[in-house]
């Protein structure tokens, strides 16, 4: 027998079934929507152009002091002292060369009163005279041995004496390495010894540190 409450009910499970389904469905395609799929970047497209580093500051150099300018030159007594004078100046030059704080050139010979007047005559030049002397009595043609050597500065602007002085040869064998005392070599070694020293005391009484020894 055919129960009519049971068909409504069937029928009302099934509406409810089927609405239930929509609702269902209408949720999942809206979520679909939402969805978008992320943009892929174009092969077209570049990266930025990087932007140049800024050019490294190099430290600015400090301004150097300027050099002190000498001029060293001889005053020649005989003509055959002139092998031994030239030793002796070159001796004072590659001392003097050796400092840093002073600029040194060489001119041609003066004597005592040329040398004043040179350096007098200059705004900033320093004069340093070398020359030789002897121990013995008489003139300079005697035995290159007893050759000493005599230097002396003069003041730019004034012409007036700076320092002045005299160096002997030694008379010792000294280090290994140094000629026999009295033997031509050892004559030209020491009057070279005597012109580094004379630039030594020039510098120092310049208040300029000598160069180290080698």
């Amino acid at each position: 027998m055919h129960n009519p409450a049971c068909s409504v009910l069937r029928r009302s499970v099934s509406f409810l079934l089927f609405a239930l389904l929509l609702v269902t469905a209408a949720s999942f395609a809206q979520a679909q929507s939402g969805r978008r799929i992320p943009k892929q970047p174009s092969s077209t497209e570049r990266d930025p152009p990087s932007q140049p580093e800024p050019p490294v500051q190099q430290p600015t150099p400090k301004e150097s002091a300027p050099r002190l300018p000498i001029l060293a030159v001889k005053n020649l007594q005989t003509v055959g002292s002139s092998i031994f004078t030239d030793i002796a100046l070159g001796g004072c030059l590659e001392e003097l060369k050796q400092s840093t704080a002073v600029e040194v050139s060489s001119g041609k010979d003066k004597n005592r009163k040329e040398a004043s007047d040179y350096a007098k005559a200059s705004k900033d030049t320093y004069v340093v005279l070398i020359q030789l002397e002897s121990d013995t009595f008489g003139t300079m043609g005697g035995n290159p041995r007893y050759f000493y050597v005599s230097y002396v500065a003069f003041a730019p602007g004034t012409g007036k004496v700076k320092t002045q002085g005299h160096i002997y040869q030694g008379q010792s064998r000294g280090p290994v390495g140094v000629p026999n005392p009295g033997s031509t070599a050892s004559i030209e070694y020491e009057l070279r010894r005597c012109g580094r020293e004379a630039a030594d005391r020039v510098l120092d009484a310049l208040n300029i540190a000598p160069p180290r020894r080698r």
